[in-house]
């Protein structure tokens, strides 16, 4: 099944929820090396909010410098940036990431929804703006999708010359109150895409890999794991580390007889330049 079609895991550390473990700091140094085990074990691009020792949003971008800059020192995986954030922050103080220029992609909300029991919001004029803003920095946008209407949204910032293919869509499935996580949907979004259009699966708390296997079937470029996705992942009282869940799924989509993307790969796929510090 899938031949040797080559796949990104694409890893998400910490997220963008309160930590429930506060006793975990986070400092940069810790970031990094869980990021460096995970690209040890099959991941290929990095997913990073701005978040202070105790997992808590901060717009104070100082320990996200330091983790980028010491995940660089030690591996070469692709660094994605958030713009996502808590809706209190202002479109600016969301999209701080952008401001480093060790930052090769970011993701970019294409609308608002409802996101357990509040609402998501991300406006069509702050879309514009981190649109605006990533196209400036040369930044490659992922743009995040939360219902099937939202893919339509691309076409919106291309005819603005906001953006240009070919795009990179994540499909956001199983946030409560948000789209459900089953192949229908999967199917319904990945029929959808733009021709050329480079897409991935972001499952919040994945509890087995039947969408990943049908997320591989219908094309997917990547899928993403970690404990923004799967908060039960959390490294205490014997749940699973980061590391474990790459291991575990990059295993699955090697048994169904695809390969998995190195960093240069995932670059190549994603059209994004070898940055100048690991060119050889």
């Amino acid at each position: 099944m899938g031949g040797k079609r080559k796949i990104i895991i694409s890893l998400a550390p910490v997220g963008n929820f309160p930590a429930e473990n506060t006793e975990a700091v986070l400092t940069p140094e810790g970031i990094a090396g869980d990021v460096e085990e995970c690209a040890d074990a099959g991941a290929s691009l990095v997913h990073l909010h701005v978040k202070d020792v105790y997992g808590q949003p901060v717009t104070d971008r100082d320990l996200f410098d330091a983790a980028v800059a010491e995940i660089r020192r030690r591996c070469g995986v692709i660094i994605q940036g958030s713009t996502g954030g808590d809706g209190h922050l202002s479109a600016e103080e969301r999209c701080v990431v952008l401001n480093n220029p060790v930052v090769e992609m970011a993701s970019l909300n294409m609308g608002s929804t409802n996101f357990f029991n509040g609402v998501y919001v991300n406006a069509p004029d702050e879309i514009r703006y981190w649109a605006r803003r990533m196209k400036d920095s040369g930044i490659e946008p992922e743009f995040e999708i939360f219902s099937p209407d939202m893919i339509e949204a691309a076409a919106v910032l291309y005819q603005e010359q906001l953006v240009a293919p070919p795009y990179s869509f994540g499909i956001c499935l199983g946030i409560p109150w948000a789209m459900p996580a089953n192949a229908r949907y999967l199917s319904i979004c990945a029929n959808l895409m733009p021709e050329g259009a480079r897409w991935g699966l972001i499952e919040h708390a994945r509890s087995d890999f039947s969408l990943v296997a049908v997320a591989l079937a219908l094309g997917a470029s990547w899928i993403r794991v970690g404990q923004e996705d799967s908060p039960q992942g959390l490294n205490h009282k014997g749940q699973k580390k980061n590391q474990v869940l790459v291991k575990e799924v990059r295993e699955f989509i090697e048994s169904l007889g695809y390969e998995i993307a190195s960093p240069q790969e995932a670059r190549k796929i994603l059209g994004i330049r070898e940055p100048k510090e690991l060119a050889k």
